[in-house]
């Protein structure tokens, strides 16, 4: 039994002594003769550890090596505040107030911060940072009336039960709008006065009243032409150089003038043209001919002629090329040459060209990169030459490798790379694969110092075509591609 009670004892022990209790769990000392002191203190301890959670450890100080979780009832403030260890630091849960004998929870622990019952029929109400219990917002009507002003009346009937509001106004006459009432409209400036008390005619306004009247004679002006006679006799003052006459219907008119007859036109009853053909002579501002095909051509004070093409005016053409002038006065299609192509009216060359404008560095990698700035689009179907020239700098154990890459696909390839040290050249290949990789082969003790690579691609699928770069070998100590290495692009075909 003993030994049963000291294995719970030094079990319960333990489980204070971690939370910041008194009980010393090391003694007795294992496999010692039983003394009564050390145990009757640590029964003591046990003790003052369990009145501690009944408690929830209520004093003025917090608990020295609190657990997450731990309870701690703060007796320094009134009301008591309860806290809880989150590991970090004590939060407050509620408020304990012996006095009134209520708990309160506070806003930052999702309560209210109230502790009474409030009063009947009142609603839970916040500020946004407080909880209050205030009256509900209710009210009632007892009685409805219509307020007469800005040109309304009314009246309501039923005005303390069921209301039935009529409107109405006391303007008389034509409304207009006034800034949120009603007024009368006034004649001749809101609206237009009625006509029905002037006589038949043209009406006028007066100007400062609008007021509308009938005009008379004298307000109209004084026209500038002879207006006697009527649609079937018409006298005239104008200067004639010849006699004008009509009788009846007449259908043919002589064509006459100082230079003699140049042909006759017959005209309906209306005196409209309905056949026949007038030349005017070139003195008189005429062309002097009486039919002419084609474009026409001036002649000074000849009779105008029918122009040439190629000597007066170059012939249309036909196509979208670039036209260039011909022996035969005209135009013809310009051959675009090599390297250079035309489309939709724009002449562009065929020949790409990109270059780097910093330096690429690499070092401990053998994995193949893109040279920034070394990008081409290329199309697909068409057939492309290209050269790169590239800077390179790197010591011998890294050395260099490149090889071409991008989005597009190949048909066909070809290409040979040139490594170059001290103007020498230390290693000439040759692929056929666009992905092929050319480095500094092994034993060469050169440093390379420029690389050429030039190649024919034949594009399957469109996209860019790029240069790329790394060390031969691994190597801690850099290889670089300098700045203004570039890659030049022709189409060709």
């Amino acid at each position: 039994m003993k030994k049963i009670l000291g294995i719970a004892f030094l079990t319960i022990s333990s489980i204070a002594f971690a939370a910041g209790t008194t009980i010393n769990p090391a003694v007795p000392a294992a496999n010692s003769n039983l003394a009564s002191a050390p145990i009757r203190a640590n029964f003591a301890a046990a003790a003052n550890d369990v009145n501690a959670l009944i408690m929830q450890n209520g004093s003025a100080t917090a608990p020295l090596s609190p657990l997450l979780g731990q309870l701690w009832l703060n007796t320094t403030t009134t009301p008591y505040v309860l806290n809880e260890w989150d590991g970090g630091a004590w939060v407050a849960q509620g408020q304990l107030n012996a006095s009134t004998h209520t708990w309160t929870i506070p806003t930052s622990a999702g309560g209210t911060g109230l502790n009474t019952a409030g009063t009947n029929g009142y609603v839970l109400t916040s500020n946004g940072s407080t909880w209050f219990a205030a009256p509900p917002s209710t009210g009632s009507v007892s009685t409805v009336s219509v307020s007469s002003a800005n040109g309304f009346t009314g009246s309501v009937a039923n005005p303390t039960s069921t209301p039935a509001i009529s409107i109405a106004t006391s303007v008389s006459g034509i409304l207009k709008g006034a800034a949120g009432s009603l007024a009368t409209a006034n004649s001749g400036i809101d609206y237009a006065p009625g006509t029905s008390g002037l006589s038949t005619g043209i009406l006028k306004t007066t100007t400062g009243t609008g007021a509308l009247s009938t005009a008379v004679v004298a307000d109209f002006p004084t026209l500038n032409q002879n207006t006697t006679g009527n649609a079937a006799t018409v006298t005239t003052n104008a200067n004639l150089s010849g006699d004008v006459t009509s009788v009846g219907n007449v259908t043919t008119l002589p064509v006459v003038n100082t230079a003699g007859s140049y042909g006759t036109v017959t005209t309906n009853a209306k005196g409209q043209v309905t056949s026949g053909l007038v030349v005017t002579p070139v003195s008189n501002g005429g062309s002097g001919v009486a039919n002419i095909s084609g474009v026409i051509r001036g002649n000074g004070t000849a009779a105008f002629s029918a122009a040439a093409a190629g000597t007066d005016f170059a012939p249309a053409t036909t196509g979208t090329s670039i036209l260039y002038g011909n022996s035969a006065g005209g135009f013809s299609n310009a051959t675009v040459g090599n390297g250079l192509s035309f489309s939709a009216g724009t002449l562009s060359s065929n020949t790409q060209m990109a270059s780097t404008t910093s330096v690429m560095s690499v070092a401990s990698t053998t994995v193949l990169a893109n040279i920034p700035g070394l990008s081409i689009t290329v199309s697909a179907g068409g057939t492309y030459e290209f050269e790169a020239h590239l800077y390179v700098t790197s010591a011998i154990a890294g050395g260099v490798k490149v090889a071409s890459s991008g989005t597009a696909t190949a048909t066909s390839f070809i290409s040979s790379t040139m490594l170059y040290a001290n103007g020498m050249t230390i290693v000439p290949t040759t692929g056929t694969s666009q992905v092929s990789v050319f480095g500094n082969p092994t034993g060469v003790t050169a440093v390379a110092d420029t690389i050429l690579i030039y190649g024919t691609i034949i594009v399957n699928a469109g996209g860019t075509f790029t240069i790329q770069f790394a060390q031969n070998a691994s190597l801690v100590t850099a290889s670089t591609v300098l700045a203004n290495s570039s890659l030049r692009v022709i189409r060709v075909l």
